[in-house]
């Protein structure tokens, strides 16, 4: 009887009926409890539910009473990677390699290191899944995929070659692959590929949203407006019915400016990153609360390097009361020898390295650290690992200037950021309470260099307009305008950074596609001293910022070099940072309405030969004033207002209350 009851239970679960398979599942073991397959499978089943407490103690028990079961001790393993309990998962892994020395064991004990950040591990894990069957799909593809982040293209090209032999219609492995081909700079071969994927799966929301992205940042702009307005809608459905959008909260906020996309796509991640971690334990702070003295400020960041958003925020560590507050620096990168890093190394109180170091471990270091505020300067840029806040290691989480925009988290409490950021009506698409604070950056000294037009290639009498972004950010609406003003400004001429050659091309062509010479398209080589850089900066007359993502540290830098931006403020954090600038300096004339006006005051600066002068020196002149009475360059005032914010989520804290809005503009 037992036997037909346990093909019925498998035949239903086969076809993914698991509630018909868990009630004769159960069935069997109603007759015969120690019916060792029933139990591992019923495991299968719940954990397929959902209720993974279940499943786990289902496939111990089965482990006690066949302790040769494989199986069960492989899915055991594939459990607990998924509870992020990273060392027993080896272990079960490494129980049911010894038993059974299957490819597939290795290619999931792989995944099990790969969580856990031990790639050498998992290097060796896949290789051996790759020696005992060389047709193992997916340990071809993670093989690749590691030694594509290492940089090793060859050996990633050797590995997705192979996978493709197995599986040669996988839009998973043209897609990975085109992204190599990016990567080493094969951009139309990269865009073949990602077409090849495409024509096998034309739904494949990640090809779709990777391969535009790819052509933003050359700037082929075919087919753009119907491509994005498909891609958002697309994402903003998957994201909304807990579905992978396709696309990575960061690079959504480079293609849309609208606050409850942004916070749906986000929300995603962080959920399934907060699924990994809600079966682990909780850090117990009582101590905290009682304990006396300095706050321990813990901050998490990609960017203790070469890097703009490394060089703004120096005088964060360097402005902070040592005699109130500790700061932990932890870097999820490395030391690359940069003059930035050693400043952070050695400000800091404590300089702890992470990017060797598991999540688990890292959070149980901040744990022991005795953090009482953490702050995640990092997000879902380049580097961020947000799975190591989301294992609430501190009190208190804090997400601030490194990511522009919510995380979606549940397990962040605060975004610090001015109020032009974020209009009340937008509260709402953030998962974060606010503290209202206008944020400082800090700057270079100007070199003491003359420079002139001519010694950058440009004629003396130009009129020059400048967009010193990433190709990324320019789109065809603003380079429309763009165009527009040098077609009412023969004197006029723009001035970009620096392209790749490819994207070069298609921005000359898109402007005599639109009436204008391309010799009046000019294009600046990266300097690579600071101080010069910004002196080279006031030679422009004014930017023009972008739509969607605003100019970050371009938009500081210029209104630090004395030079006018113009801006037209969108519907979410990073489309307003420009405007949040402006009003803070007391430049509000220079905020547009929409991008007719955007035009029109670009015109108007450049055609008023009479009044041109005088007005550029008023401008000039507010900006250079503001430059020592603005708070967006007061970076000692920003620092002790933030130490108010600090004492004040303490408090909140302490008082047992949840944490809530602070405003201390």
């Amino acid at each position: 009887m037992s036997s037909d009851l346990f093909k019925k239970a498998v035949s239903f679960h086969q076809n993914k009926k698991l509630k018909q398979a868990e009630k004769f599942y159960r069935e069997v073991l109603a007759i015969d409890s120690d019916h060792v397959s029933s139990i591992y499978n019923l495991g299968l089943v719940l954990q397929e539910s959902g209720k993974r407490n279940e499943a786990r103690e289902l496939y111990n028990k089965a482990i006690d009473i066949k302790p040769d079961y494989a199986n069960a001790y492989n899915s055991l393993g594939l459990l607990l990677v998924k509870n992020g309990e990273y060392e027993q998962a080896i272990s079960a892994l490494k129980k049911a390699i010894e038993i059974k020395p299957d490819s597939v064991f290795f290619t999931n004990l792989a995944s099990a290191y790969i969580s856990s950040k031990n790639i050498r591990g998992a290097k060796i894990a896949l290789t051996s899944a790759i020696k005992r069957n060389s047709r193992n799909f997916t340990a071809q593809v993670e093989l690749a995929r590691i030694f594509q982040e290492e940089k090793n293209l060859v050996q990633a090209k050797k590995h997705y070659s192979q996978a493709l032999e197995v599986k040669p219609d996988s839009d998973i492995v043209l897609y990975y692959l085109a992204k190599l081909y990016a990567q080493e700079g094969s951009i139309k071969l990269a865009l073949e590929t990602f077409e090849r994927g495409l024509k096998i799966n034309p739904d494949n929301i990640k090809i779709i949203a990777e391969k535009f992205l790819l052509k933003q940042k050359i700037c082929d702009w075919t087919n753009e407006k119907e491509d994005r307005k498909k891609i958002l809608k697309r994402s903003f459905e998957l994201a909304k019915s807990g579905k992978n959008p396709g696309i990575k909260p960061f690079d959504h906020l480079t293609i849309c400016n609208d606050a409850e996309q942004n916070f749906y796509i986000a929300k995603y991640y962080s959920d399934k990153i907060s699924e990994i971690f809600s079966a682990k334990k909780e850090y117990d702070f009582t101590h905290l609360k009682n304990k006396t003295g300095k706050l321990r400020i813990g901050c998490i960041s990609a960017d203790y390097r070469e890097h703009p958003f490394g060089n703004a925020m120096k005088y964060f560590f360097a402005e902070h009361d040592k005699n109130k507050y500790e700061l932990f620096a932890y870097s999820l990168s490395g030391d690359d020898g940069s003059e930035v890093h050693n400043f952070f190394k050695n400000t800091a109180d404590q300089f702890i390295y992470f990017n060797n170091v598991s999540d688990e471990d890292a959070a149980e270091r901040i744990y022991n650290d005795e953090i009482n505020i953490l702050i995640d300067f990092t997000g879902y840029t380049e580097g961020g690992r947000l799975e190591i806040t989301a294992q609430k290691p501190a009190p208190i989480i804090v997400n601030m200037c490194g990511y522009p925009g919510t995380t979606g988290a549940n397990w962040f409490d605060y975004i610090v950021a001015d109020k032009e950021l974020f209009p009340e009506e937008q509260h709402k698409f953030y998962s974060e309470q606010i503290v209202g604070l206008n944020i400082a950056m800090a700057q270079h000294k100007l070199s003491g260099k003359e420079f002139c037009k001519s010694d950058f290639g440009l004629p003396e009498d130009a009129f020059v307009i400048s967009v010193h972004c990433p190709a990324y950010k320019l789109d065809p609406i603003t380079f429309d305008v763009w165009m527009e003003i040098l077609n009412q400004v023969p004197e006029a001429i723009l001035w970009l950074r620096d392209m790749d050659q490819l994207a070069k091309d298609n921005i000359l062509k898109e402007a005599e596609a639109r009436g204008v010479d391309s010799k009046r398209i000019y294009f600046a080589k990266k300097i690579k001293d600071r101080s010069e850089f910004l002196k080279r900066l006031t030679l422009i007359d004014v930017v023009m910022d972008t739509r969607i993502y605003n100019g970050g540290t371009t938009t500081v830098d210029a209104l630090w070099a004395g030079v006018p931006v113009i801006t037209v403020p969108g519907k979410n954090y990073m489309s307003r940072y420009t405007a949040s600038c402006l009003n803070n300096i007391g430049m509000p004339e220079l905020i547009a309405e929409n991008f007719k006006q955007y035009k029109t005051m670009a015109i108007n600066f450049a055609k008023n030969s009479e009044e041109l002068e005088k007005i550029k020196a008023k401008i000039w002149a507010k900006i250079w004033e503001s430059r020592t009475k603005s708070t967006l360059f007061d970076t000692k005032n920003f620092i002790h207002r933030l130490g108010e914010a600090y004492e004040i989520m303490w408090k909140i804290y302490v008082n047992g209350e949840k944490p809530h809005k602070i405003e201390l503009f």
